[in-house]
């Protein structure tokens, strides 16, 4: 759960995010990017939302910006982010 409230206020707070609330979803202060479990993964769990720009080329920066930024925060808050570790042994000479 605070992996997700991260990731919200992480995008939601982009100087570039465009909010796509209506009126009413803003007056009832509806959460500005919604943040979904996408699914139950080996290692963890995939979560998911949406980075929305005023037009498609900002996109590409912006979530980058986004990505790095949610990591940093998930890392200043002890989440960690699974991922494969490869061990690579050294080659037997004398097989």
């Amino acid at each position: 759960e605070r992996g997700m409230e991260i990731m919200g206020q992480v995008i939601g707070d982009h100087p570039l995010y465009y909010d796509t609330r209506c009126r009413e979803e803003k007056l009832k202060d509806a959460p500005k990017v919604r943040v979904f479990v996408k699914e139950f993964a080996d290692s963890g769990i995939v979560l998911r939302a949406s980075m929305w720009t005023r037009t498609i080329n900002e996109n590409y920066g912006a979530c980058s910006d986004a990505r790095f930024a949610i990591k940093k925060a998930f890392d200043q808050e002890g989440i960690e982010i699974p991922y494969q570790k490869l061990v690579f042994l050294p080659e037997n000479k004398e097989a």
